[in-house]
């Protein structure tokens, strides 16, 4: 099993640690942390959550608080202390400094500097592979980074994209988690050993005490041979092995030792050369390729390597405007949620409230008392020594918040612009905003249905609103981080874990059967089709959904009759993105490289799209073509047709798709047209009938499959990217934007039914609701705490009616990080904390 700094296995068995009034300041905005006043929740990972707070000064910090489950865990009270002591030894202008912590607290904590900036990956899409002087200035600050963590005796061990935090004054490498001494046996009572939170010189506990049997610390792709193989000791020349692949992903956009899975991944860094095709000329390749060397002792020292890029380097790249508009983003966002707790916390301190006054902080979570908020919420204003009470928020003065009510961070605060990817897996990446494609097919004569007055409604009260009932919940072992997805399939409930198909009975959650070795399922009434892809190859494996058994198994697409092979000039490799259409007869699975960003534009040039079609009902080859340089971003198969949308402009985040879309007949694979401009709406197309409702970025429309014509357009919110059911349910098109909120618009005109801010899509990284059985399923509050709520709401999972929007039932679920959810027969699943929980209604058993 391989670790990151976040991705120790858990099992989730107690609440959150404000979530009972027990937690520091017992509720969270306006509360403390030692001399730290918490704003705002940013978000969580595997083993912590990360609160934007202010230091007494004014000064803005992250804050970084352990789930309560782990803090009775020895083992990782002890990692914090590691940390800590780590991170407070590193002193450097391109390390996130530490400034307090408390490893010892009833919910431990760690306050390090915010830095205010895009991760590295997120830099890097913006502005695309860098040439050699700007890939020398990244090297030569990542170099002097990883110069003052060798300094003190450390080393990294995880240095990665997602691990830079690109601010106004550079790069900056931050999680010390997975650091430790080098030399000795770390109980030596040096760096990293003995008990640094004590101090006292007693013995910590070693490597092997912290990480489980067979398990490696760090990031496939990232990590050097010997960290895989534990082949002698983990020393600096680690370091230099990741450093090397960072600035060869930002130098070629792609990782030296490609993409898969973390086996295949691994099983190329220690016995393939590095893939350096594509790295600036000058030296590059030479002193990459040393970097990358299997063995630590032929590679360049840290200073070496810092010795060599500073003279290269051009000027600082993080100063260009497109970094810092990125950059600005990311401030301006902090500033803001600043400012609202601010001017909040001021109007609230004259403001009366009764016993069960239903009050908000701009933030979505609750109140402190208001005799206690202008202390708090005074940015001058230090705790005094003597009478902690007078400026510090306790659940005695607070009340009880309600239960997993910190959980979320506010999603119009982050969804856009991630503050910060320290301590937390979820916003390792960057969060662009990308052109939907859904498509919710209708005929002419769709009635409005519906009801309401498109008016924001609010919730029942908790008086009335009906508490829902946890029929069963299941947990599937495995990171925090695992890829889940869930999948309604009739009366069965498929959960793919990993590469592990596992097949439920939804009522029960008992298993019908397992299947290993696969990367992605596409459920289809009495069968499930499933991808395996492996190093050189991939094939479709369908099989049998009651049963489990194979139907038939494609042998893969290397052998497929008329692709072209390695040893002709027309041969490339397929695409790392697959999609997968059916009809009747056919199944046809489309194999496509990404071009949605400048950055993968450069990296995929040339590169085209095929397609692979084979008999349903046999598995026998049909047909194949290969098609333009470009990413296929979506596909239909009906009417005989197979109609694909492309794209290749590399501007997809912000705008509609401009490519063609090619019309494929379904029985030779011949194309039969080719439409300019059709990629924006793919639904369109000669013959077509009926109207085609589609999002595109943060407009819905409504447009004529055979003419084009756009009957009706609507932006729910503007700006905000907006995702749609995939159709049309009871007259209404359901809509959810990328700010939060969810509604229905009215598929015949257009006008909006109803709208409901206070609550969001379950899942956190699609915008598209959830709407089976006549019910729209979202993420809520707590009912009896607030009928409103900024941001994306945590404390569990709301049923509304389809048609009027109104709260049907609501009830608690435990979550963070990554959500996914499924939906059919009146219950919902939920996939949170590594465990699946099946909610419905009161009356529903």
């Amino acid at each position: 099993m391989v670790r990151g700094a976040e991705g120790m296995p858990e099992r989730v068995d107690g609440g959150s640690p404000f979530g009972d009034g027990s937690g520091p300041g017992g509720a969270g905005p306006g509360g403390r942390l030692g001399e730290y006043l918490l704003v705002a929740p940013l978000g969580a990972g595997g083993m912590s959550r990360v609160f934007l707070a202010r230091s007494a000064s004014g000064r803005l910090v992250a804050v970084k608080v352990a789930h309560p489950h782990l803090a009775a865990d020895s083992r990782f009270r002890e990692r914090l202390r590691r940390e800590t002591a780590a991170a407070r030894a590193i002193r450097g202008p391109f390390t996130a400094a530490v400034l307090g912590a408390d490893p010892e607290a009833e919910h431990p904590w760690l306050a390090v500097e915010f830095c205010a900036g895009p991760v590295l990956s997120e830099a890097l899409a913006a502005l695309g592979p860098l040439d050699s002087g700007n890939l020398a200035a990244l090297g030569a600050a990542l170099a002097e980074a990883v110069a003052a963590v060798h300094t003190v005796g450390l080393v990294h061990r995880d240095l990665k994209p997602s691990n830079v935090v690109v601010t106004a004054d550079g790069p900056k490498v931050i999680d010390f988690g997975t650091a430790r001494a080098t030399g000795g046996d770390p109980r030596d009572g040096g760096p990293g050993g003995g008990d640094p939170g004590h101090g006292d010189g007693t013995a910590a506990d070693g490597e092997e005490t912290l990480t489980g049997t067979g398990e490696i610390i760090g990031s496939p792709g990232f990590m050097a041979p010997e960290q895989i193989t534990r082949d002698g000791e983990t020393g600096p020349a680690a370091d230099v092995f990741a450093l090397g692949a960072l600035l060869a992903l930002s130098a070629t956009g792609r990782n030296p030792h490609g993409s898969g899975t973390a086996p295949q991944i691994l099983y190329r860094t220690v016995h393939e050369a590095p893939d350096l095709i594509g790295v600036p000329d000058g030296g590059w390749d030479d002193l990459l390729g040393r970097c990358l060397a299997k063995e630590p002792a032929d590679r360049p020292t840290v200073p070496e390597l810092l010795a060599w890029c500073a003279p290269r380097a051009s000027a600082p790249w993080w100063e260009a405007p497109t970094v810092t508009e990125l950059i600005g983003h990311h401030d301006l966002a902090a500033a803001r949620a600043v400012t609202a707790y601010t001017d909040w916390a001021a109007s609230e301190s004259t403001a009366s409230a009764t016993p069960d006054a239903c009050r908000v902080a701009p933030t979505g979570l609750p109140l402190p008392a208001p005799d206690t908020v202008t202390a708090a919420a005074t940015a001058d204003t230090s705790p005094d020594p003597s009478n902690p009470a007078e400026t510090t928020v306790t659940a005695a003065t607070a009340g009880d918040p309600p239960r997993g009510a910190l959980e979320q961070p506010p999603r119009g605060l982050l969804a856009r612009r991630r503050l910060l990817s320290w301590g937390a897996a979820g916003l390792a990446a960057a969060s662009a905003a990308a052109t939907a494609a859904a498509l919710a097919l209708s005929d002419d004569t769709a009635s409005g249905g519906g009801a309401g007055t498109g008016k924001p409604r609010r919730p029942p009260s908790a008086r009335t609103l009906p508490r829902g009932v946890v029929r069963w919940s299941r947990e599937f072992a495995g990171p925090a981080t695992s890829t889940v997805a869930l999948h309604r399939d009739g009366p069965a409930l498929l959960v793919h874990t990993d590469t592990t198909l596992h097949r439920l009975d939804a009522r029960t959650g008992t298993t019908s059967w397992t299947y290993p070795d696969v990367n992605s399922v596409h459920p289809d009434g009495r069968t499930v089709h499933a991808l395996r892809v492996t190093m050189w190859d991939t094939a479709i494996i369908v099989l049998d959904s009651a049963a489990g058994t194979v139907r038939w198994r494609s042998p893969g697409l290397a052998g497929f009759p008329g692709r072209p092979g390695p040893l002709t000039d027309a041969w490339t490799p397929d695409g790392t993105r697959t999609l997968l259409v059916r009809s009747a007869d056919r199944l046809c699975l489309v194999t496509t490289w990404p071009y949605g960003t400048r950055w993968e534009k450069r990296s995929s040039a040339g590169k085209p799209w095929r397609v692979y079609a084979y008999d349903r009902a046999r598995g026998a080859p049909l047909w194949f073509h290969q098609g333009t340089a470009a990413e296929a971003i979506g596909a239909d198969l009906a009417d005989g047709v197979l109609a694909l949308a492309v794209d290749g402009s590399g501007d997809r985040r912000r705008a509609a798709p401009t490519g063609p879309l090619f019309l494929l007949r379904e029985r030779d694979g011949d194309v039969l047209e080719e439409i300019a401009g059709g990629s924006a709406r793919p639904g369109v197309r000669p013959g077509a009938r009926g109207v085609v409702h589609q999002a595109v970025y943060d407009t819905v429309e409504a447009v004529d499959r055979a003419t084009g014509g756009v009957r009706w357009s609507r932006r729910p919110e503007e700006g905000d990217p907006v995702g749609i059911t995939g159709a049309v349910v009871g007259g209404l098109v359901h809509f959810g934007t990328d700010g939060g909120g969810l509604g229905a618009l009215d598929a015949d005109g257009g006008d909006v039914r109803w709208r409901r801010r206070d609550v969001a899509p379950l899942a956190e990284d699609t915008n598209m609701p959830l709407v089976a059985d006549g019910l729209v399923y979202a993420a809520g509050p707590d009912p009896a705490a607030t009928a409103a709520s900024g941001g994306r709401p945590g404390w569990g999972v709301h049923a509304l009616d389809a048609a009027t929007g109104d709260s049907v039932w609501a009830a608690p679920v435990e979550r963070f990080g990554t959500v996914r959810a499924a939906a059919g027969d009146g219950v919902v699943h939920v996939w949170a904390t590594g465990t699946v929980h099946t909610l419905g209604g009161p009356d529903d058993g």
